[in-house]
């Protein structure tokens, strides 16, 4: 994982997206020509006239907390050709402020989308929000909210802590979804051994069994051809994808 500065701020995060009711699910992003233009010129500024013009245009475009022009970021961000494109989003995000928990609860519509280039996007701006870095784990804070959200399941981000932490991030699902002590215990306090993720890989739950692809894939010890095999022709796509499925 690459060094990463370690953001504060994340249990407020988590206090401000929690209660708040999920907006009904997006599959995709649809542009606006006008702040997809500004962005472009924010890309190709070369002096802070420049960069004035389209960060009050999107500043007054961009929705309450952003919630307008955080996806829109996204969707520039998919389709950036150079590096100097790439960077602008991020640029508007320091620009006008725009905080942790105003992109997180931004873009939780978008959390089941089947979008692949999209599920990239999602999957980076995780990567920036969770503190992680080379020395320290990822601080999952600020997402149990979204888990808690109700609405479409967020299996993006659910993928994202698996494939990322996976102890962590099961220990999140596990202490948000599962209700029943014993199950929950159950589901946390096995061997972590070969025999115990092939129990796991038959678990109902579809984010047990991506668990156990993604342990398996991380730690060859670990790894279980014929369980894998089973895994991709799994019911829930997100496990087929990640355990290899064509």
């Amino acid at each position: 994982m690459r060094p990463r500065p370690r953001l504060i701020g994340l249990a407020l995060c988590a206090a401000l997206v929690a209660g708040e009711r999920r907006a009904a699910a997006l599959d995709t992003v649809t542009p606006d020509a006008a702040m997809q233009q500004a962005i472009a010129r924010v890309a190709t500024a070369t002096s802070e006239a420049a960069l004035n013009g389209p960060l009050i245009l999107l500043k007054a475009k961009g929705g309450d907390d952003f919630s307008l022009l955080v996806p829109q970021l996204l969707y520039f961000s998919m389709r950036a050709t150079d590096v100097r494109a790439g960077m602008a989003p991020a640029v508007i995000v320091d620009r006008l402020h725009i905080t942790p928990q105003q992109q997180l609860r931004a873009v939780v519509p978008y959390l089941a989308t089947p979008d692949a280039a999209l599920q990239r996007e999602l999957r980076n701006l995780f990567d920036q929000l969770d503190g992680g870095s080379a020395a320290e784990p990822p601080d999952f804070t600020a997402f149990a909210a979204v888990l808690r959200g109700g609405g479409a399941e967020p299996t993006v981000l659910i993928a994202y802590m698996l494939d990322t932490a996976p102890e962590l991030g099961l220990a999140l699902l596990a202490d948000t979804y599962v209700t029943d002590a014993e199950a929950r215990r159950a589901l946390l306090t096995g061997t972590r051994s070969s025999a115990d993720l092939e129990r796991l890989a038959r678990h109902e739950t579809w984010w047990v069994r991506l668990y156990v692809v993604e342990r398996m894939q991380q730690d060859p010890s670990l790894r279980n051809p014929a369980v894998l095999q089973r895994l991709r022709d799994d019911p829930h796509p997100t496990v087929r994808a990640a355990a290899g499925a064509p």
